[in-house]
């Protein structure tokens, strides 16, 4: 009766197969493998290396594992699974993946926890919020994830999914913009000039005052992304959610990293206020926890396991 979470950040770099990297990367007690004319690290390895070497990290599935010209990354993206997935204690095991963006990467991660002995069943990370936290709510509401590269708005009732928005966007390219417009760029060991993000990714986590009084122009440009991107996601909702579908008083959670920013609830709360959602305030809420997609995750694949074993029995 224990929630055990592991986690690792999803971030991949490169660097040059020579005897001298290969040597501070022996002295420095980093794990690595080697794929060609590259060294490839991942997960925390790549996040230590990229800032110590100046190199840029990339995410996990930016390059495709299933494209020849391209597997550099996938032997080290499976023992990093295996790191974090144990393998099944009972064969056939129910195992509930978040949806990608990408099918391919989908199709590829499906089959890569498949080898570890399980049963692979989908759930959008919307629906995994709403799993985990409306449960006084029968389930039934609309679930938001703020991710960094992509948004998610999802409609359910009593735990079944009705409707999904997504937006191939998120807190990422608000920090982009804001580099861009401030000329922020630095130059990587392989000579190419790059995008310079990680400061003002910084910054914003650790803003002490609201987003909503922004004091300098570059917390002007944040208050304005925040606005393009839950003003987008509102419409979305209006739009895509059949309004045959929405009960009188809907609940609303959300969660992501941007919500842990400091005014971002009142900023969320104004514009569903502003919509034509029948949103019932008193049951609209964050959830800043970091596991909260991981515990719907959970939910639902112990929701399936036990569908799964009572169509056997019957």
């Amino acid at each position: 009766n224990q929630l055990v979470a592991k986690t690792s950040p999803s971030a991949s770099c490169f660097l040059p197969n020579k005897q001298s990297v290969r040597h501070l990367m022996k002295d420095s007690g980093v794990p690595y493998s080697i794929a060609g004319e590259q060294i490839v690290l991942v997960g925390a390895a790549a996040e230590e290396v990229s800032k110590r070497c100046a190199v840029k990290t990339e995410h996990l599935l930016a390059r495709n594992p299933l494209r020849k010209d391209q597997q550099t990354i996938a032997e080290p993206l499976n023992e990093l699974i295996a790191s974090l997935v144990p393998s099944a204690s009972v064969p056939g095991d129910v195992c509930s993946l978040g949806l990608l963006a990408d099918e391919l990467h989908a199709d590829w991660l499906r089959a890569v926890v498949v080898s570890r002995g399980y049963q692979v069943v989908d759930c959008s990370a919307g629906l995994a919020v709403i799993l985990a936290e409306l449960v006084r709510e029968n389930f039934t509401g609309i679930g938001i994830v703020f991710g960094a590269s992509r948004c998610e708005a999802v409609l359910a009732r009593e735990g079944v999914e009705i409707a999904r928005y997504e937006l191939p966007r998120g807190g990422e390219a608000i920090d982009q913009s804001i580099a861009i417009s401030e000329d922020r760029y630095w130059w990587s060991m392989s000579g190419f000039r790059e995008l310079e993000t990680e400061s003002i990714t910084q910054w914003k986590e650790a803003l002490g005052t609201s987003v909503l009084e922004p004091s300098n122009p570059r917390s002007e440009r944040l208050l304005n992304g925040y606005h393009q991107l839950v003003i987008e996601l509102c419409t979305a909702c209006e739009t895509h959610f059949p309004q045959s579908e929405l009960p009188d008083q809907l609940a609303v959670v959300a969660c992501g990293g941007a919500t842990r920013i400091p005014g971002f609830a009142d900023l969320l709360n104004q514009h569903l206020s502003d919509s034509s959602l029948p949103i019932a305030q008193e049951k609209t809420r964050i959830e800043s926890g970091e596991y909260t997609v991981s515990r719907g995750l959970l939910i639902h694949a112990e929701l399936q396991q036990r569908s799964h074993a009572q169509s056997k029995a019957a």
